[in-house]
């Protein structure tokens, strides 16, 4: 069975490099195309008073960022498959979920960078 590889990606450039080292795992272990999940979360803190339509992207607005994420493990040289997500719930959590419902056997993942001291 061919392994299934998740990549978070909220397009820094820390999720390149994590797309990069998905892309290489994916050539040396012959898994399939790579799930890469945008999460939005559709209620961000602050923003009780606004309505749901005007925080949400739309589905021009979502297949764009889908494309983006499939072009850019294509520049990588991998075969991936996109998925923006917006939920009530935290992002993490929706990526969790995704996760899930693929039964991926890797997920990466992109800390922040350390703080100059």
């Amino acid at each position: 069975m061919k392994p299934r590889i998740l990549v978070p990606f909220d397009f820094s450039a820390s999720a390149e490099r994590a797309l990069a080292w998905a892309v290489d795992l994916q050539r040396t272990s012959g898994a399939e195309a790579i799930r890469i999940v945008h999460g939005i979360n559709s209620r961000p803190p602050g923003t009780g008073d606004v309505s749901l339509e005007m925080l949400l992207p739309n589905d021009a607005e979502i297949a764009a960022l889908e494309k983006k994420m499939v072009d850019s493990a294509q520049k990588h040289g991998g075969e991936a498959v996109a998925k923006g997500v917006a939920r009530l719930s935290t992002v993490g959590d929706s990526i969790v979920d995704e996760a899930r419902t693929a039964g991926t056997a890797a997920t990466t993942r992109t800390w922040p960078a350390a703080s100059p001291r």
